[in-house]
């Protein structure tokens, strides 16, 4: 069975940012569909997660040459943003939180 969170258009910041922490504690323990407003206009659903079991291994490899560390990526707000894990992509992806129009889950 299908189940929504509620989303209201007339939530504060403080809203958002609470509405924020939450998602991600579910997100840590549940797959949720999120349907979001990408920056272009377009609407788009995302089947993420955050939970330890679903996500990729990373490998660590011995090289004899070591590669230069990738630049961590500096969100200037991060209160505005969540990064998720999208299952079908296999990637990990990011959405501004505010854009967030429903996210669905099943209960086992």
């Amino acid at each position: 069975m299908k189940h929504d969170l509620k989303i209201w258009d007339s939530w504060n910041d403080d809203e958002w940012v609470t509405f924020r922490t939450s998602l991600k504690t579910f997100l840590k323990e549940n797959v949720c569909e999120v349907t979001f407003t990408k920056k272009d206009g377009d609407q788009r659903i995302m089947t993420c997660t955050l939970d330890d079991k679903l996500l990729p291994v990373v490998e660590v490899v011995e090289d004899a040459e070591p590669k230069k560390p990738k630049k961590p990526r500096v969100l200037k707000n991060p209160n505005n943003t969540l990064s998720v894990y999208d299952i079908n992509a296999k990637g990990w992806r990011s959405f501004v939180i505010k854009n967030i129009t429903a996210v669905t889950y099943e209960r086992g």
